[in-house]
């Protein structure tokens, strides 16, 4: 893969850490409509893993949804797919910077 080759230097998370939170966000919505305690166990093992990786722009409101999945789960739902949209724009911001560095650094080897 292109991404762990020496010459790149970025602040980004490999893309995979990105999908597997956005899988676990999702199982996370699919789970609560049948049983939103396990709903929320899984969701605070993915606010935990967030919050080890600094990412507080979405530990915020992942707790919230937390807080009120046991009487809510359907507001809690809609308050995850927000969060998992912004997840999803993330991704793709890395993506195309990542695609721009290394058309740079082609076009810089060309020269």
């Amino acid at each position: 893969m292109d991404w762990y080759q020496p010459f790149i230097k970025t602040a980004a998370k490999p893309p995979a850490y990105i999908l597997e939170r956005i899988s676990d966000l999702k199982h996370v919505c699919d789970v609560a409509k049948t049983s939103p305690r396990e709903a929320n166990q899984i969701l605070s093992q993915v606010v935990s893993q967030l919050s080890t990786q600094h990412d507080d722009i979405f530990v915020l409101p992942l707790k919230e949804a937390g807080r009120i999945m046991l009487d809510s789960p359907a507001r809690a739902t809609t308050a995850i797919e927000k969060v998992v949209a912004a997840m999803i724009t993330e991704k793709e911001i890395q993506e195309s910077e990542q695609e721009e560095i290394l058309w740079k650094k082609k076009n810089k080897l060309m020269s």
